[in-house]
């Protein structure tokens, strides 16, 4: 009875705020016009102030992104000028090596003409080894015309044009060492040639019973290459191999009594009867050789020259 009334009564007041909802809202909506007017003017302000904000980030943006071009600008111009230099410093590079391989080419060819030169000088030089010092007294000139005369049988009226004569220009040895060579300069070439190989052809040359030599007076240079060559022929004639040196820093190389191999200073020459047989033999000894000295064919330098008959067609490649 109580909950029934209650609901009556709660039933009429809705009724009564319904009939009279009109006043109702009404006065709501005068009570609500201040808080809204507060909270748009609030709303207003914040708007503004994000707006002055963006207004100043836009600026501070602007300012940062015209610095940023302005300073790309300056790097760009910078980067400019070192390609520039950069071109330029290689294009010097470039040039300084150019010089520097002509100036080599030049150095080598003048180095070519000195060795020459000296080469040059020295064809009316011979040297006389193995005569001991002090023999010459005090008179060198006489001492080796006499020497001359008498160890190569000369004609007494064989007159020798001998300039001047000299013990080589190192240290005076020890006792026990080696004597020092004695160089011999002719006035005339031929005369010099003669002596010379009239000394090759009697071979055994003695002096006071001491054997001595007689040979060209080879620039340095030259000295070096013939020592090399003369280690080669003694390894070649503890083999049983035939091998003779004609001419400066030139090795000939004899298999079975005849002429094979011919080593130059920085060329070999081989002489080949069968080329089909021989050739692939050769290269494989030259290869071979080649790993374990670290020389290699220079093949743009070589060449195959038919003495006889034709080259085979298999070999031509």
């Amino acid at each position: 009875m109580c909950w029934r009334q209650m609901r009556k009564q709660s039933n009429s007041r809705v009724s009564i705020s319904i009939s009279r909802g009109s006043k109702s809202t009404s006065r709501k909506e005068i009570c609500q016009h201040p808080e809204t007017a507060s909270d748009v003017s609030e709303q207003k302000d914040n708007m503004e102030t994000m707006l002055a904000e963006l207004i100043q980030l836009r600026k501070e943006h602007t300012d940062a992104s015209n610095s940023t071009k302005i300073t790309l600008s300056r790097v760009e111009s910078s980067l400019k000028d070192v390609l520039e230099r950069t071109t330029k410093l290689e294009q010097q590079i470039t040039d300084n090596n150019q010089r520097v391989s002509d100036a080599e080419d030049q150095e080598a060819n003048l180095s070519a003409k000195c060795k020459d030169l000296e080469s040059r000088v020295k064809r009316n030089n011979l040297r006389i080894y193995g005569i001991p010092e002090g023999e010459e007294k005090n008179d060198m000139i006489s001492f080796v015309i006499d020497l001359m005369r008498t160890s190569l049988k000369l004609p007494q009226d064989m007159d020798l044009c001998v300039e001047r004569a000299h013990r080589s220009l190192n240290a005076k040895p020890k006792h026990s060492a080696p004597p020092r060579s004695i160089i011999v300069r002719f006035f005339n070439y031929r005369v010099k040639e003669k002596v010379i190989q009239m000394a090759w052809s009697r071979r055994d040359v003695t002096h006071h019973g001491r054997r001595i030599y007689f040979d060209q007076d080879y620039t340095v240079n030259m000295q070096k290459k013939r020592k090399k060559v003369r280690e080669v022929i003694k390894q070649l004639k503890d083999k049983n191999v035939r091998a003779v040196s004609p001419f400066p820093a030139q090795l000939k190389i004899y298999l079975d009594s005849e002429h094979k191999i011919s080593l130059f200073a920085d060329d070999i020459l081989t002489y080949i009867s069968d080329p089909v047989m021989s050739v692939p033999s050769l290269m494989k000894t030259i290869e071979e050789y080649g790993k374990l000295s670290g020389y290699q064919i220079n093949q743009s330098k070589s060449e195959t020259i038919v003495i006889h008959g034709h080259l085979p067609t298999n070999l031509t490649d």
